[in-house]
């Protein structure tokens, strides 16, 4: 007689998936009659008399992994009849005040995760508008990633990978310079944000005063920063070593460490203001050494300036 049947997994630290089927237990991937393989590790299923299959009498069986197997992964798991996530997982928690520039540069760094994979951004304005790459949103069939299908995780505690509590929406995007503006829009059940809700945000730095030799810092989700399949935030930090005038405007050059996962995130000048958006390496390669290249904040388009501005203020 039940409505609906609800599997959400929570307090997870890696990229767990969800695999049910009705009757019979589960040995192979193939046999799953509904999956959930996203990269989140916050995964749900619904099953309801419309989906495929449609709920039905009798006895269903879960299986909770890590597709890639490194290790025992602790988890919450709820079982709900019904459409809606329980109560306990809905509650939204605050951002905890800064200790200082470097702890607000962490809270403002965000983790960006898609259907077809994610990257980083920074947060820009007090109403949780983002600032990444635009190949960070971008799809393989072309465009960018559709509304409510990008969820944002962020770093409350730095010993952790990112908790996964928003869902956004690309705003704006312009794929020449390779930039995206993405607006939170909701939790990650798609409950409302709490009333007078607050994002910490940074401040842009000025990239045209940077100078060879000035120290930059690093931001970022890399896939390289954790030994299992969700990584916690990481920090790290170089000099800038050049400067490259491309066909789109001033690129930074860095010998500070940027792997994938990096882009869209955080390039900070010494007093932690946002300079640029680490976007690329030139990966090491006939013994030459590694180098990143960061798209300057001087190349958002002016109008977005002026929209974060008038966020900023308002």
């Amino acid at each position: 007689g039940a409505a609906a049947l609800r599997i959400d997994l929570d307090d997870v630290r890696s990229d767990l998936d969800v695999h049910v089927r009705h009757g019979a237990q589960i040995l192979a991937r193939a046999d799953a009659d509904l999956a959930a393989e996203t990269s989140l590790g916050r995964e749900s299923i619904l099953l309801d008399r419309e989906s495929d299959p449609p709920l039905e009498a009798g006895r269903w069986f879960v299986n909770v992994f890590d597709p890639l197997e490194l290790g025992i992964v602790p988890f919450t798991i709820h079982v709900t009849f019904g459409r809606t996530p329980p109560p306990s997982l809905l509650p939204i928690p605050p951002f905890r005040v800064p200790i200082d520039a470097l702890d607000q540069a962490v809270l403002c760094t965000v983790e960006l995760l898609g259907p077809e994979g994610g990257g980083s951004g920074t947060i820009l304005t007090p109403d949780g508008l983002i600032l990444t790459n635009h190949h960070v949103v971008s799809t393989a069939a072309g465009g960018v990633v559709e509304d409510g299908e990008l969820v944002v995780g962020v770093t409350l505690d730095a010993q952790i990978p990112s908790l996964e509590l928003f869902r956004a929406r690309v705003l704006e995007y312009d794929e020449a310079v390779d930039l995206a503006l993405v607006q939170v829009v909701s939790g990650l059940y798609g409950q409302p944000l709490p009333v007078g809700y607050r994002f910490p945000y940074l401040d842009f730095g000025d990239p045209s005063r940077t100078r060879i030799g000035d120290p930059i810092q690093v931001l970022g989700y890399p896939v390289a920063g954790g030994s299992g399949s969700r990584v916690s935030i990481t920090f790290t930090r170089g000099v800038v070593s050049g400067f490259d005038n491309t066909d789109v405007g001033l690129v930074i050059k860095t010998d500070a460490d940027i792997s994938s996962g990096n882009s869209g995130g955080a390039a900070l000048d010494g007093e932690c203001r946002l300079i640029g958006v680490p976007s690329y390496v030139v990966p090491e390669s006939e013994g030459h050494t590694q180098m990143g290249y960061i798209h300057a904040v001087s190349l958002v388009p002016a109008a977005w300036r002026e929209e974060i501005e008038r966020r900023r203020t308002r």
